[in-house]
């Protein structure tokens, strides 16, 4: 057994359990099944045509309007709230860095 010192006063502190590699064993088993079941899960989905995530937010049709307005000589923002989606997402759809200024 190990002392510790606390306060003025020692006192014994018993050592962990004997089973204690048993039980993180056990749990590590237990996180190996949860991902094994997760990705099975995600395997079948997939296979089913689901995936997973939020739907995007420009749709096709909302990028094509969108183009449309930046070739008429709108600025990123103004066709964003033209077609009411975030001039992030609308930089995202259209493969540009978000600090690039159209001109």
């Amino acid at each position: 057994m190990s002392r510790r010192l606390s306060g003025r006063a020692w006192r014994r502190i018993p050592p962990p359990p004997a089973n204690a590699p048993l039980f993180g064993a056990l749990a590590q088993f237990e996180r190996d099944l949860i991902r094994e079941r997760t990705n099975a899960g995600l395997k079948a989905a997939e296979a089913r045509g689901r995936r997973g995530g939020r739907k995007p937010v420009v749709t096709p049709d909302k990028l094509a309007r969108a183009k449309t307005h930046l070739a008429a000589g709108l600025t990123v923002r103004e066709a964003a709230a033209r077609v009411k989606v975030g001039k992030t997402a609308l930089y995202q759809a259209l493969g540009e860095p978000a600090g690039q200024v159209e001109g």
